[in-house]
């Protein structure tokens, strides 16, 4: 908590998980203790942490990531269910290719409670199985059917070849 006092003039618009992941009392506390917006990232994988989070009242808001909670329609459910408890969200980026960073990018999109997002999965990634378009700081969505993205069949088949060396 001593940090959090010596930063609170920082206009800082949040804090992101700053107890252990599982401890949702310990991050309630933090949040009491001060006015920066908390966010749980770590703490939340899906719906029954996230219940506890509001039970809680542990967090102004939630970060989402696809891999993290296992896709979209789970990601799709714990924005609804904070959007219900008055939780603005992210969508937070691992590092995944661009077909789970476009699927990310379109939930954020749809999503009137989602007022954030960090979608630079693929910017960590020498090849990718599709490219997307990023100019600066921005991401722009295809308009294609689906995610909007030309998959690169050769690239898939080339990445999803996995070796393994005996030795004996």
């Amino acid at each position: 908590m001593f940090v959090l006092k010596q930063v609170e003039d920082c206009m800082m618009d949040w804090i992101e998980q700053p107890v252990l992941a599982d401890d949702i009392t310990a991050l309630a506390e933090i949040r009491r203790q001060t006015h920066i917006p908390v966010m749980v990232d770590e703490g939340v994988h899906g719906d029954r942490e996230l219940r506890e989070v509001i039970a809680k009242q542990a967090a102004d808001k939630l970060n989402i990531k696809l891999m993290k909670c296992g896709g979209l329609y789970p990601a799709l459910r714990l924005v609804s269910q904070a959007e219900m408890a008055g939780i603005e969200c992210m969508v937070g980026s691992m590092v995944e290719s661009a077909v789970a960073t476009a699927a990310g990018a379109h939930l954020a999109s749809a999503k009137r409670n989602i007022i954030a997002n960090e979608m630079v999965g693929p910017l960590m990634f020498s090849r990718d199985v599709a490219w997307m378009n990023y100019q600066g700081s921005r991401l722009y969505l295809g308009e294609k059917p689906g995610l909007g993205l030309d998959v690169d069949d050769a690239a898939v088949r080339e990445l999803a070849v996995m070796t393994e060396k005996i030795s004996m």
